[in-house]
């Protein structure tokens, strides 16, 4: 059995509510087929469009899907909440476990991570909530050296243009997030110029409809 991830926001969401009511079920259906074979990548064939009963003209004009270079059909951002492999479901397995107590080994053995142990996000949070230290307390530093040549010097210049972690730490204050996409907007934000995170910050002080989608798509378009 596979599973299909919604976040909270899916019901009131604007591109959602633009469709009729049975539309917006068909919609629900459409994407519980494209989870229930994973390999597929959240993509729609035409097939699947018609026993539905949903237009491709339609969720691309709503921006539902998205169409590829090979003239396919995918589910907009799928891969963001429906990855494709089950690495983030172990991450959030890993960091269920130690909110409940359970022994570090019997997490290692249960759901062991594919990365090193070291670099386990959900570890890394949960050492960091029993010393009640934020997280950007426990990142350190960027290590300047001095440029070599003039390659290097115009390397160092782009990353002193690049946002900060203090700057991802204000943008990631104003989204509702759990460890796995936090993460994943953190590293966006830190591919991407300074003043472009701080101005992404801005528009979700002053108010936007679907926040998390806007601060990853705006992110997704400057980050290097």
């Amino acid at each position: 059995m596979s599973w299909l991830r919604l976040d909270d926001g899916f019901a009131r969401h604007p591109k959602v509510l633009a469709l009729s009511e049975a539309k917006r079920w068909r919609w629900v259906v459409l994407l519980t087929d494209c989870a229930r074979v994973h390999h597929r990548g959240g993509i729609v064939s035409s097939a699947m469009l018609r026993e539905v009963g949903l237009t491709r003209e339609e969720l691309l004009e709503l921006e539902l899907l998205d169409e590829l270079e090979d003239g396919s059909l995918r589910v907009h951002d799928w891969d963001d909440y429906n990855p494709s492999d089950n690495a983030q479901a172990l991450r959030q397995k890993r960091y269920r476990m130690r909110r409940a107590g359970v022994d570090e080994d019997e997490i290692m053995r249960v759901a062991p991570p594919r990365v090193a142990p070291e670099r386990d996000v959900t570890r890394d949070v949960a050492v960091m909530q029993r010393e009640n230290i934020s997280p950007r307390a426990r990142v350190p530093s960027r290590p300047v050296t001095p440029a070599q040549d003039g390659t290097a010097a115009k390397d160092a210049s782009t990353d002193a243009a690049r946002a900060s972690d203090e700057d991802a730490g204000r943008l990631r204050a104003l989204l509702p997030l759990d460890v796995p996409r936090a993460e994943y907007v953190r590293g966006l934000a830190l591919r991407s110029p300074a003043d472009e995170v701080q101005a992404i910050t801005r528009e979700l002080g002053a108010g936007v409809v679907d926040p998390l989608e806007h601060a990853i798509r705006r992110l997704r378009a400057v980050a290097t």
